[in-house]
């Protein structure tokens, strides 16, 4: 059976997308969803007819590498994935993808063909809230920033690095992101960030960071037990992702009550 690949907006894409995570067992954060919004995006369709049968993305990364992010077809065309994901590696010259274990039909087809695998990501569920002692700092200790605080945010880079370049101005404004920290005796120790998921609708993605000189007085750990509750308060899931080889912020999440279900591997074909 020919398929043909179109390229499309995230916008035309999203109702296939929608099935596509209805498969998933498991939760992704924002990092992936982010290879997928940000980059190229196809749907796919079986010659002869007119409904869209499949997706797929990729998107160009930091490493000059070009990267399948995602890939689906719905399942009366399963016989055909394999020979589908040749197809869009050769086509498009990829050698890498960023594949979730949750993924279990594209995951499976990345181990067929894959040449090295390497673990690039925790991520974390808290579906299901498991009991952990109370956090070292109390919630009237978390602050939401507002979109108009500018010296606020502008300390908030100047003091946390990398951590924040890839969340716009434009994403804050548009509500796509929203921002917190934690102070107490009126200092700032620490930050986070909440960022709703657009594609595994009902998750939203908590992320934190502790000023260097305070870490490891429960600060992270204690952004995160409060950011956790928030999403929960506004009917939401929340969950979080870290690097895989990040041993402290691993614990540090565990610890704030979630559960480390779904990892993200990174694919060499």
């Amino acid at each position: 059976m020919n398929f043909n690949l179109k390229k499309v907006s995230m916008k035309e894409a999203m109702p296939i997308y929608e099935k596509y995570i209805q498969t998933f067992s498991g939760v992704v954060d924002d990092f992936w969803e982010e290879h997928i919004l940000k980059g190229d995006i196809y749907l796919i369709s079986a010659e002869g007819e007119d409904m869209v049968c499949g997706c797929f993305s990729t998107r160009l990364l930091w490493n000059d590498d070009t990267y399948l992010t995602s890939f689906y077809v719905e399942e009366m065309y399963y016989p055909y994935a394999r020979d589908l994901v040749e197809r869009i590696l050769k086509e498009h010259n990829l050698t890498r993808a960023f594949v979730a274990t949750c993924d279990e039909a594209f995951l499976s087809i990345c181990i067929d063909l894959h040449k090295k695998i390497e673990l690039q990501a925790y991520f974390f569920d808290g579906t299901i809230p498991h009991k952990v002692r109370e956090p070292e700092f109390t919630r009237d200790c978390i602050k939401q920033i507002g979109v108009h605080e500018s010296e606020c945010i502008q300390k908030m880079r100047e003091t946390t690095g990398d951590f924040f370049d890839s969340f716009t101005l434009e994403d804050f404004t548009e509500g796509r992101y929203a921002l917190y920290q934690l102070e107490s005796e009126g200092e700032v120790l620490g930050y986070g960030v909440i960022v709703p998921n657009q594609i595994q609708k009902g998750y939203l993605a908590c992320g934190m960071i502790t000023i260097e000189e305070k870490r490891r007085k429960g600060v992270g750990r204690s952004l995160q037990y409060h950011l956790g509750d928030i999403c929960r308060e506004q009917g939401g899931i929340p969950i979080s992702g870290c690097w895989y080889y990040n041993h402290l912020s691993k614990k540090t999440i565990t610890s704030a009550g979630r559960y480390a279900k779904t990892r993200l591997l990174n694919i060499s074909f």
